[in-house]
Order: structure tokens, then C-alpha cells, then sequence
């Protein structure tokens, strides 16, 4: 075998446990589907003196309702916070061989009613870690609602406390570390080498700036998903799809303010036990409540991710646990733009060019109802060949020209 050529390796099989510290809050940076949560099952959890004082916490409902189909795993009933210290349980439904998985939120709320609750366990595993930072920062865009208890950020403390107290082995797993460091607790980065283990190519990775145009523009007959941050924007993007010729499905989660309809939840459990999306949509929808929640296999072409968050790109491509043909980004910057012929070399007035910047169709990232700015659009115009030539007047008034580069 080539000395350039290596065997790709599951996370399970390069971990080392004897690297895990007490009183450290123990990092594990691996790709995405390079076997974060059979490593978790079959290693971690293994510290622990029993599979009921192991306890694997997810940053989602989906993800939670996704793991819990495992047979290792199990979700807990209703008696579960009451039984924990005991050596019997009131209920048949708890099964004491299997590992036990909620969300981070959850958590926050058993340590909410019972401080300290963290001590039962020898082992938490985090799993998407990143997120137990990025949660407590949500708020209710309802204005006149009254503020919420913030049970993320009361299980992001309780976490810590249970590292301070060294009596608890806290393991944490994600493919976008970034904010980490912003835990109040010590972090001991395992060392792994992630260039050895199993993770997905993508092919081609293009650029553009207005939705809607590639939507209209991607070839029909593909499958694909396309990750968009708000609900009301997948909604809108939803029906662009369709009178594109797409037929969308929109996915988010079973516990948001806005409830999906009884097609969407029929769409979510299918999703969340075939791994894949229903035969008779071609296009899902989704935003980060499956964004590093769920594991999508069968066909799928391409996958749209409207934000510039790197983090977010990482997850949401992660999704689709195979080699990707195409994948697009959305960068204003990075994008091809094309002056239609009926504007270079000539007179633009303002109107002219108000007329340009609408041909042109690209939004403000800042604000996606307001086209670009007239001084981004030229640095724009200007990274991709074009000379634009500002404050010119004539007896009509202030105008501007645009040419291209070779013909200035």
C-alpha cells in the first residue's frame, strides 16, 4: 500500500480513554459522520460503573427522538427524575441496561427542581457541544411575552459544576468547536488525528447571492435540501420552490412556536426512522433543529445553506452522510455577477441604475428586503471585471457608467 494511501478510521477505534481527566471538561473535535455517537455508546459510556449513571445529553427534540430509536439508548419516561435514587424503579418502561438521552433543556430542568442533580451520574457526554453555548442565547421574538426560564443556560452551569466537582466524567463531541472556549471550566482537548478518520467529500461548492434565482436556475429531476435559519424564511423559500418546480417539504421542531401541519410531523418521523427524505418530496427544508440533529442517506444531489456561518455550514452538510455532488453557499462576496448588455456602456441615471440593481437581484445580507448597497454593488461589480465610473454629469443630472475591463 502507498505510503500517501490510509485506511479511514471510525472515532471509536483512535480514541483513547486513558486521556479522559476528571475536572476537565474533556473535547472531542471529530467530522461530521465520523462516528461521534457510536464512540459515545461504545466507549464513553463505558466509563461509567453502570449504563444508568451514563447520561447523553443532545442539543434538539429531534435529536433526542433520533438517538432514542437506538437500542442501546432509551428516552426518559415520566418517573425517571424520581427513581434515580433508588435501587428499584416505579416503572416497567425504564430499562436499567440502557443509556439514558434528553436534551441539554431538559436537563436544565431536572437541575432546576433538584440542584445538584448532575451528582447521580459518572458519566455526561455532550454531544453537539457547540450548541450548549449557542442555546441560552435564544430569546422569544414575541415582545410582550414574558421572559421564559432559561433552562439551557441553567444545564450549560450545572455541566461546569459537574466538572469543577471532579466527581463526574463530562465528555463533550462536536465538528465546530469555535465557542468552546467560552465554557467557565477547563478544557482538555483530546488529541485525535482527524485526518485518519471516515469523513464525506463534497465535489463542487459554488457560490451565489439571491435565493430565489437559484432555485429557479437548479435543473429539475434532483434531490436536494436547503437549510434556511427562520421558519417564516422557509415558508417563503418553500413556495419559491414551487412555482419553481420543486416539490419542498419544510421540517423544523415538534416544539416551536409555530406548529407544523400534520403533513410536515408525518415528514419529520419519516425522516427521523428511515434516515432519509420521503420519496414524494424532492427538496427539504430544514433549519437547525435538525441541523446537527438528524442523518439523511439515500439520493440527494445537492444541498442549498443560506447563511455565512461556517459553524452552521459544517453541520448542515454534515446532514447528508455520503459524498456530495453540489453543494452551494450563500456569499455575496464570493458570487459570479453578470451586468446584462443593455447597461454597460452606457449613461445610468439613477432611475437606470435603480433598474440595474433589481436586474441584478442581489439582497443585503444585513437585510434581506433592501437590495445591496449602491457601494458594495460596485466593489462587487469591480471584483468581477467591471470599471464603474461614479459622479459624472450631464444636463440631465449625476450619472454613471459600466464597462467592462477590457474595454475601458
Amino acid at each position: 500500500m502507498s505510503p500517501s494511501i490510509y485506511l479511514e478510521e471510525a472515532l471509536k477505534d483512535v480514541l483513547r480513554t486513558s486521556n479522559f481527566v476528571h475536572g476537565m471538561f474533556n473535547l472531542i473535535v471529530a467530522p461530521c459522520g465520523s462516528g461521534k455517537t457510536t464512540a459515545a455508546i461504545n466507549v464513553i459510556s463505558k466509563q461509567a460503573s453502570s449504563p444508568r449513571t451514563a447520561l447523553i445529553l443532545i442539543d434538539t427534540t429531534n435529536g433526542k427522538q433520533r438517538l432514542g430509536r437506538l437500542k442501546e439508548l432509551i428516552l426518559p419516561y415520566s418517573f425517571y427524575e424520581e427513581s434515580l435514587d433508588r435501587t428499584w424503579f416505579p416503572s416497567a418502561e425504564f430499562d436499567p441496561s440502557k443509556i439514558v438521552v434528553t436534551t441539554y433543556a431538559q436537563f436544565g430542568v431536572w437541575e432546576y427542581h433538584n440542584p445538584g442533580f448532575h451528582f447521580f451520574f459518572d458519566v455526561i457526554i455532550c454531544d453537539e457541544a457547540h450548541n450548549m453555548i449557542r442555546f441560552p442565547n435564544f430569546k422569544s421574538k414575541k415582545k410582550d411575552q414574558a421572559p421564559k426560564i432559561n433552562f439551557a443556560a441553567i444545564a450549560r452551569d450545572a455541566i461546569c459544576r459537574a466538572v469543577w466537582n471532579c466527581d463526574t466524567l463530562v465528555v463533550g463531541m462536536t465538528a465546530t468547536p469555535d465557542n468552546i472556549g467560552q465554557l467557565n471550566c477547563w478544557i482538555n482537548p483530546l488529541p485525535i488525528d482527524t485526518a485518519a478518520l471516515h469523513h464525506y467529500e463534497t465535489k463542487n461548492t459554488y457560490y451565489y447571492a439571491n435565493l430565489s434565482e437559484l432555485l429557479w436556475y437548479l435543473p429539475k429531476g434532483k434531490r436536494g435540501a436547503l437549510y434556511v435559519t427562520q421558519v417564516e424564511k422557509m415558508l417563503e423559500h418553500e413556495q419559491t420552490a414551487i412555482a419553481a418546480g420543486f416539490k419542498p417539504i419544510c421540517v423544523w421542531s415538534p416544539i416551536a412556536e409555530h406548529k407544523m401541519t400534520p403533513e410536515q410531523e408525518a415528514a419529520r418521523l419519516y425522516i427521523l426512522e428511515h434516515e432519509e427524505v420521503p420519496p414524494q418530496y424532492d427538496l427539504l427544508i430544514f433549519n437547525d433543529s435538525l441541523a446537527t440533529s438528524i442523518n439523511l442517506y439515500g439520493e440527494m444531489n445537492f444541498i442549498i445553506i443560506h447563511t455565512s456561518n461556517e459553524s452552521t455550514i459544517t453541520q448542515a452538510r454534515g446532514r447528508y452522510r455520503n459524498h456530495l455532488e453540489n453543494l452551494y453557499l450563500h456569499s455575496v462576496d464570493e458570487c459570479g455577477v453578470i451586468v446584462p448588455p443593455q447597461y454597460l456602456n452606457r449613461r445610468l441615471y439613477e432611475q437606470d441604475y435603480k433598474e440595474l440593481r433589481a436586474a441584478i437581484g442581489i439582497m443585503d445580507p444585513n437585510d434581506s428586503k433592501r437590495l445591496l448597497p449602491k457601494a458594495r454593488l460596485k466593489q462587487l461589480l469591480e471584483a468581477n471585471g467591471y470599471a464603474v465610473t461614479e459622479n459624472l454629469r450631464d444636463r440631465k443630472g449625476r450619472y454613471r457608467t459600466i464597462a467592462k475591463r477590457e474595454d475601458v
